[in-house]
């Protein structure tokens, strides 16, 4: 069990379902903060997801998903906290 936890590939998926959690749950007020706060780092935490996924992606087509994708939904939140 200890090597599990250890596990690089077991944390990363760890954060990734948690981070989805927390975006289901409350998504706009979180993507927003998330986006303004911590955006390199998830970023990078979805680089490194994809490439677990899809490893026959490119780095860059990975770069090029998650930038946009990041973008749309902070994107996205902003204007639906706008509109409330």
């Amino acid at each position: 069990m200890i090597d599990l936890l250890s596990a690089r590939w077991f944390r990363a998926i760890t954060v990734a379902v948690l981070l989805c959690l927390l975006l289901w749950v409350s998504s706009n007020r979180i993507v927003v903060f998330i986006g303004n706060h911590y955006f390199e780092p998830t970023y990078e935490l979805c680089i490194a997801a994809i490439g677990v996924l899809a490893d026959d992606v490119t780095q860059l087509e990975r770069q090029i998903v998650c930038n946009i994708t990041m973008i749309q939904m902070v994107a996205d939140a902003e204007r639906e906290i706008a509109a409330q």
